[in-house]
Order: C-alpha cells, then structure tokens, then sequence
C-alpha cells in the first residue's frame, strides 16, 4: 500500500499551478505572442515572457502597411483637390463662351443665346441668318427683308443680351451695332409668323424694337431706312421714312409733319450722335436737318399726342415738330 506524498508548499501555491500549467499550453502550441510566467526556484513572483520574433514582424509589417496606406491616401486627396482646382475654372470658362453647337429656339432668340457665324433661326417661312461677312440678315423666303449694317466684318456675332439688347460683335469682342433696348432683362427676339416683321418683346411680350419700326423712340445713332418708321407707344402716331425721301408723321392716313425732302428716292433719317436729326440722300449728302447739333446723345421720340419731338440726353426738349 502506497502512502500519498504530502503536498509541498510550493504546490499548494496557486500562482505556481497556473505557472505549470501556463508552461504546458506553451509547449502544446498555444498563441503566438501570449505572455506565460516562468516560475522562479524559491519564489512566487510571475516574470513576462518576451513576445515570439514573428510576433514582433508582424506588428513591423503592419505598422509599414499603415502607414503606405496613409500616404496613398493623402496623395490621392491631394490629387482630387489639384483637379478640382485645375478643371473648375476652365470648366466655367468654358461654358462662358460662345459655342458651334450652341442650341436655341426654332422662332426666337432667348436672353443669353448667340447666333454664330452661319447659324439661324427659322419658322418655315421667316429666317434670320447670321452670315460669315458679318450682317445678321433677316429673310422671307429668298428675299432680303432687313439688315444690319455690319457686311465686312468677317466672324460677326449677334447675342440677345440677358439685359434686354440684341447685340452684334466683332471677332475683337467690340460691340458693332445694337437695338439699344438694354434696361428690359428677360427680353427676347421673335420670329414673324406672317406679318414680315422682325420683333424684340420684352418679358412680359410689349414690343420694343422691331426690323420696321422702333417703338416710341430713334436712339442716338440709329438711321430710319425706306420704309422703316418710329411708332408712338400708343400704336396711334407714325414716322415714315418714305421711299420717295421725306419723312412724314401720320396720324391713321393724316400727315401731321413732313420733311421737305421727296423727290430723293433712297433717301433716309439719321439720329446723329452729335445731336441732329438729319435727312441724307443715297450718297449721304444732307438734305435737310433739324439743327440740333452739339447735344451728344439726343434722341428722337414720337409722343402719344402727336409729335415728333428731339431730347437731349439729359430728356430736355431741343426740338419739337409743332413748334418748327
């Protein structure tokens, strides 16, 4: 009969039986990396196991990967940020500028839209063209209808100005001529549908300007062709330049005022800026004037009431059809 050994100190000391059997999980194969204690001879104090050298690889590794990870990461940011900064203005500019593949309306000419060299607006009927000498031409069918005068200047350009002018420019980018309707935002140019008449309506559709007819006013430096007229506001009163070379106010069939010019087939009215109005003939030879010069700006206008009346630029009456 065996006796039983009796228990030692050192194995009734719990710390020393975890030690053991920490020590057989390590020798089973337990973690790599897991902290074991190795009893000390005579003492119950645990010591740390120094970690495993793949152990101390793998954390190496990691800590590289991670730190490429943030560098691609901010590389990539810094990337995104340069091509923002790089296509955002040009991206604008871009859309800032005319284009060949600019789209408008079949009939009108909208705030902001631009007929380039070549292009038009048609209805059937009606065209307006943009033609490469530099003339916006307006046509019925195959026939000349008006034009403005700007033939010989090559890559013209005409925009109907979102503040209410339609505008032809130079390949300079210098205004060549305009409606001087400027102070109407919203307003745009209108095809004809049958009355052979060139329109630009303001946003809420009140005619400002048209190929026959200014409405109310001739600005300063505009001209009156034969057959053109201003039109008082009130669609009562007309200022026909006629075809025989006088110019003639209307009231219905009345004539009210007449210049002392027919007999001049050919013959036109110009606003001068300078601050005449000015009857010439076909070889721009005056024929008669109102004697307004030296008022820089004046402009022409037909009243409600039945006149046709001068203004300087400040709106001071200089000359008045009643009054000659």
């Amino acid at each position: 009969m065996s006796r039983r050994r009796p228990p030692t100190q050192a194995s009734m000391d719990p710390s020393r039986r975890n030690s053991k059997r920490s020590i057989r999980l390590s020798m089973r194969g337990g973690a790599k990396g897991r902290l074991n204690t190795m009893p000390c001879r005579g003492s119950t104090r645990r010591t740390n196991r120094t970690p495993t050298a793949s152990v101390k690889v793998y954390h190496s590794r990691s800590s590289v990967e991670q730190e490429e990870n943030r560098m691609i990461t901010k590389k990539a940011a810094i990337a995104v940020m340069a091509g923002t900064l790089i296509a955002g203005p040009l991206a604008t500019v871009a859309m800032a500028q005319p284009s060949n593949a600019a789209v408008v309306a079949k009939d009108r000419l909208g705030p902001g839209d631009w007929l380039l060299p070549g292009q038009s607006l048609s209805n059937g009927r009606f065209k307006l063209i943009q033609q490469a000498q530099g003339n916006l031409v307006f046509y019925d069918g195959t026939k000349a209808l008006w034009s403005s005068p700007t033939a010989g200047k090559p890559g013209a350009r005409a925009t109907m100005q979102k503040e209410g002018n339609l505008v032809i420019y130079g390949l300079d980018n210098k205004p060549l001529w305009s409606t001087q309707t400027a102070g109407n935002p919203g307003a745009y140019l209108k095809l004809p549908n049958q009355s052979g008449n060139l329109v630009i309506y303001s946003r809420d559709n009140k005619p400002l300007w048209s190929s026959s007819a200014y409405i109310s006013k001739l600005p300063s430096g505009q001209v009156l062709r034969p057959g053109q007229w201003v039109q008082s506001s009130n669609g009562r009163y007309k200022l026909l330049q006629q075809k025989e070379g006088n110019a003639v106010l209307y009231d219905g069939k009345r004539s009210l005022f007449t210049t002392p010019t027919a007999g001049h087939p050919g013959a036109r009215s110009i606003m001068q800026k300078e601050g005449n109005w000015v009857v010439v003939d076909r070889n721009d030879k005056a024929l008669w004037t109102t004697k307004t010069a030296g008022n820089p700006g004046a402009w022409l206008s037909v009243s409600n009431d039945g006149r046709v009346i001068i203004y300087s630029a400040a709106n001071k009456p200089l000359w008045d059809s009643r009054m000659r």
